[in-house]
């Protein structure tokens, strides 16, 4: 939470790996005249700038959401508003929870194979849950089988995403995350499966107060895409974090978020002759 102690850390990590590795080697490859600069700021004696910002995340390497982190914690730092200090912690302490979640490895793809059986992984977590194929299946939206309900239940146990005792079941991790770089099929098929269930209810016109649909058409420029992801990554983040931190007792029921972030016109315009 302190981007002095962040740099701390990473200066001795680089000094570890290279012993030859120094603040003024820092300074040179960022491009800085003066050869003590970082460690002034790690001492707290400067503070790290708007200005100089951009050269420490790009020499210490800092891509996607280590950069986005980074930049947080030094907003944090600068920042003196109370309700605005708190929203950046709750974002990084967000972040921090998001990653511990269970990596899904390539041999529990097969989790993937059905929309419904994340669903059913998630409604494992309700206090009322009954191992009963039946019960499950009839509180699914579209309607799954029982015997869909059941082969679920047993893959979910299988692959070591719920844990039988005692006559119960039990997530064995409460957040789950994707961490292959490039998708597989099996996750891009599943996000459209999601998808489709959304547009499934729009075209039915089963909207309740419950329920949330949006769309926003604008004209972008490239460079500002890896910033938008990042922001839509951190509020997925902060929604996980809200959910999972929440102590209120109720009705708990399973809802799907799909963010979806894709171009709707070619970088260059073609003129067909």
């Amino acid at each position: 939470m302190d981007y002095r102690a962040y740099l701390n850390h990473w200066i001795l990590y680089k000094k570890e790996a290279n012993p030859h590795y120094s603040h003024r080697v820092f300074a040179r490859r960022a491009g800085y005249t003066n050869p003590s600069l970082l460690g002034q700021i790690i001492k707290g004696n400067r503070n790290l700038s708007a200005k100089l910002l951009p050269g420490f995340v790009k020499t210490m390497g800092l891509t996607g959401d280590a950069a986005t982190y980074f930049r947080t914690l030094v907003d944090l730092d600068r920042e003196t508003a109370p309700d605005k200090r708190a929203q950046l912690k709750a974002q990084l302490q967000a972040r921090q929870r998001c990653k511990n979640a269970q990596p899904i490895r390539e041999s529990q793809l097969r989790v993937y194979d059905h929309w419904y059986i994340h669903v059913i992984r998630e409604l494992a977590a309700r206090p009322d849950f009954q191992l009963d194929p039946t019960w499950i299946a009839a509180r699914l939206r579209p309607a799954i089988t029982p015997g869909e309900a059941e082969d679920a239940l047993a893959l979910l146990v299988d692959l070591g995403f719920l844990t039988l005792a005692d006559g119960s079941v039990v997530q064995s991790t409460p957040i789950l995350a994707t961490p292959m770089k490039k998708s597989a099929p099996e996750v891009d098929q599943h996000a459209i499966n999601m998808g489709s269930l959304g547009i499934a209810l729009i075209a039915r016109e089963e909207r309740r107060g419950s329920q949330r649909f949006g769309t926003i058409t604008s004209l972008v420029p490239l460079s500002l895409i890896p910033t938008l992801r990042a922001e839509l990554r951190a509020c997925e983040e902060r929604i996980i974090d809200l959910i999972s931190t929440t102590e209120e007792a109720g009705d708990m029921v399973v809802y799907q978020l799909n963010t979806q972030l894709f171009p709707v016109s070619e970088k260059e315009d073609y003129v067909d002759d």
